[in-house]
């Protein structure tokens, strides 16, 4: 009669801890998008006030994480480094070099250089892995024409300003060996913390 009293109360321990264990991983999981996206907006709140001339200021109030190669975007609170030369193509190979920031795609052009340039973070596997690699560009789909972000390459600032953007297939790789869209290509997985879909943000040099 005890062990038959027993069961019920072992099925609930075990069905409380599952489900403690599935809140726990949705947390890991999402969570870091969430407070992402409450930080967006409380920015956004803090910043209503400030006019398209001011603005243009936040550039000056950054500094770059890493001069030789790295990515600045004031309105989402990016500022991460580039690990040049990643192959796109290699799972293996770009998600270790996510680890190190935002991967530039080997065989695309650098900031100096008059192609397109391809920029990426994001990861092909389950939600975990989606959400430690494609952190960077969390709120990428914030960005919309007319925001400007600031590239840093050998010392020298390169200016960009979106003119668009589109989701995609994952498989999509068109974009990547052939643009004559724009001169700036920034990728992430889409919605954030999948890996579903990708997001193609589109941006034009402007200055030097």
């Amino acid at each position: 009669m005890k062990n038959k009293k027993a069961c019920p109360k072992l099925r609930l321990v075990l069905a409380s801890l599952l489900i403690i264990a599935g809140l726990t991983i949705l947390l890991v999981a999402y969570g870091p998008i969430l407070v992402a996206e409450l930080r967006f907006v409380f920015r956004q709140r803090n910043s209503q006030l400030i006019d398209n001339g001011q603005a243009s200021s936040q550039f000056t109030e950054i500094k770059p994480v890493d001069e030789d190669f790295s990515i600045v975007i004031p309105k989402i609170n990016v500022n991460a480094a580039i690990v040049q030369d990643v192959d796109p193509y290699s799972s293996f190979e770009y998600q270790r070099q996510l680890a190190k920031g935002v991967a530039h795609a080997a065989g695309t052009a650098l900031p100096d250089e008059e192609r397109s340039m391809f920029l990426f973070a994001h990861a092909s596997g389950d939600i975990l892995m989606a959400r430690r690699y494609n952190s960077v560009f969390y709120l990428l789909n914030k960005l919309e024409a007319g925001d400007q972000l600031l590239i840093y390459y050998r010392g020298a600032p390169y200016h960009y300003q979106v003119i668009s953007s589109k989701e995609v297939a994952p498989d999509a790789i068109a974009y990547l060996e052939n643009n004559d869209e724009s001169d700036l290509i920034l990728m992430t997985c889409t919605p954030p913390g999948t890996t579903w879909r990708r997001l193609l943000v589109f941006a034009d040099k402007i200055s030097p």
